[in-house]
């Protein structure tokens, strides 16, 4: 009866090492969003500096809002801003994205995270973009944010949330 016993534990070893294996596996392919302040906590300071430049400094910027196209500064932008209800006419709007290095999705009306998909086919025209950043003018969960973003597992492109509700 004993190598009965013994056969069975061995099993349930290898069917948990299984179970945590896989876990594993599906955790290190996700691609998690975070909060800006969360993810530069995680950054050297040079980093930390870097996004800060960007998200804080002005810089030549494309607007792509209510449906309108407005670029603003000098040079190529490396900033786009963008509203949920334009998202659909970023592919086909007239402007190069080759050095934008920052995309801006404002939500500021309540429902809108729901009218929003983001995945990495989206982004495929912004070769240079280093973040997305996706800020809500009203009071959103972390899970919220997560529900927005999909299938950037393979993705270099850093995944961000902001809370700002305006004064």
């Amino acid at each position: 009866m004993r190598p009965i016993l013994k056969q069975h534990n061995y099993m349930r070893i290898g069917i948990n090492l299984f179970v945590l294996l896989v876990v594993f596996v599906f955790q290190s392919n996700a691609q998690s969003i975070s909060s800006v302040s969360d993810y530069q906590k995680t950054l050297a300071k040079s980093d930390t500096e870097n996004l800060n430049k960007l998200l804080k400094n002005l810089q030549t910027t494309v607007y792509l809002e209510s449906g309108n196209l407005k670029t603003f500064g000098e040079g190529k932008p490396s900033y786009l801003k963008t509203d949920a209800a334009s998202i659909s006419k970023l592919n086909t709007a007239q402007t190069s994205y080759a050095n934008i290095e920052l995309m801006e999705i404002s939500l500021s009306k309540k429902g809108e995270e729901n009218q929003v998909k983001l995945n990495a086919e989206f982004v495929a025209n912004f070769p240079k973009l280093k973040y997305l950043l996706i800020r809500s003018e009203y009071q959103l969960s972390a899970t919220a944010f997560e529900s927005i973003v999909s299938n950037f597992k393979n993705s270099n492109i850093v995944l961000l949330y902001e809370v700002s509700i305006p004064q």
